[in-house]
Order: structure tokens, then sequence, then C-alpha cells
């Protein structure tokens, strides 16, 4: 598998209105890790105010790390990310807001201020092109045709066919991006977090 670039997007428009300007480069550096997206991404898959167990939390985020069923876990493997959830991304999730972390009965819960945030998450392989570079290139052929349909009759389709043809490429690459952006790159939706691709 080829090496993969990962960009995080948390537009400003989704931080809800009650999250300071202060606070907003603690909730980015939070998502800058793997580990804290993989909890959020855990904690917004359950219900608003769900009290989530430590253990639980932390088995799920080793599975997803090893890429394993939970079951097949050792425990070294647990341990390690229970101890690094405990003493240092939990509280650092409940510093920015993210979270209330319990210590003493080792729970965490999604604040309002987490679970009215949304991320986006592209995970981009090496030999793939990410969306931006895609909608350019489409959108510079399109031109490139119209351009060349305009001048004179060089395209054997005519004219409206190359418009139809824009039109539709641009429509279904928009509805591919929808979905994926909707579904598979929202941390937080079903499945195993975008960053673990």
């Amino acid at each position: 598998m080829g090496a993969q670039s990962e960009t995080s997007r948390v537009e400003p428009s989704s931080l809800p209105t009650h999250v300071d300007d202060e606070r907003t480069d603690d909730i980015f550096d939070v998502f800058a890790n793997g580990r804290r997206r993989a909890v959020f991404h855990y904690l917004k898959q359950r219900d608003r105010n769900a009290e989530i167990d430590l253990s639980n939390l932390s088995t799920r985020v080793a599975s997803w790390e090893q890429n394993v069923d939970p079951s097949a876990l050792d425990y070294d493997e647990r341990k390690s990310v229970h101890t690094s959830l405990y003493q240092f991304h939990l509280p650092k999730m409940d510093r920015a807001g993210l979270v209330e972390f319990e210590k003493q009965s080792s729970t965490v819960t999604l604040t309002e201020t987490g679970a009215d945030i949304d991320i986006y998450l592209e995970t981009v392989p090496e030999d793939d092109i990410p969306w931006a570079s895609y909608f350019v290139t489409v959108t510079g052929v399109g031109t490139g045709l119209a351009g060349v349909t305009a001048v004179g009759d060089l395209v054997p389709i005519g004219g409206d066919g190359v418009a139809v043809l824009i039109a539709v490429t641009l429509l279904v690459s928009s509805l591919v991006f929808y979905h994926q952006t909707r579904n598979e790159m929202r941390v937080g939706t079903s499945g195993d977090p975008p960053s673990s691709e």
C-alpha cells in the first residue's frame, strides 16, 4: 500500500457559535492527532449524552489502530491505548471543551461543543488525486473543449454535445463527492474513522 497524505478540515463555519477564537486553535490542535480523531469518531457515533467507559473506548480505538477485531487484541495493545488516553489525550480534549472526562470513574462524555462540530478528513493514496485537483482538471478540460468547439467544428459531437458532456461529468462528479464527504470522509459516521483507511 502506498503512502497516504492526509488532509483534515475543520471549517470555521462548522465550529459552533459558542466557540471563541482563542479556543479554535486548541480545537485544531486536538484534531491534529489520529488517536484523538478516532476517539472523537467513536463518541460522535454514540448517543449525544452517552457516558462511555474508558475501557470500551480504548479497546475500540486500539482495534482501529491495529486493524483487527476488538476480540483479537491482546492486553498490551489495549493497555497502551488506555494509558495514553487516560494520561494525555482525554485531558487535552477535556481542556479544549470537546469532552467531559471523569478520571475518577474513567468515563467520557461528548460535550455540546463536541457534538456540534463536524470534521471532514480526506485521505488520499499516493497514486490518487485529491478532489480539489480532480475538479480543477475536469473544469480545465471542459473549458478547453468548449473553447475548441466555439472556434470551429473540431469536436465531432458539436457544441450541444460538449455542453451536455461537461454538465453530466460535473453532475456525476459532484454527486460522488457529496456522497463521500457526507458519508465516508466525515468523522463520526458509521464504520472506521476516515484516517484509518
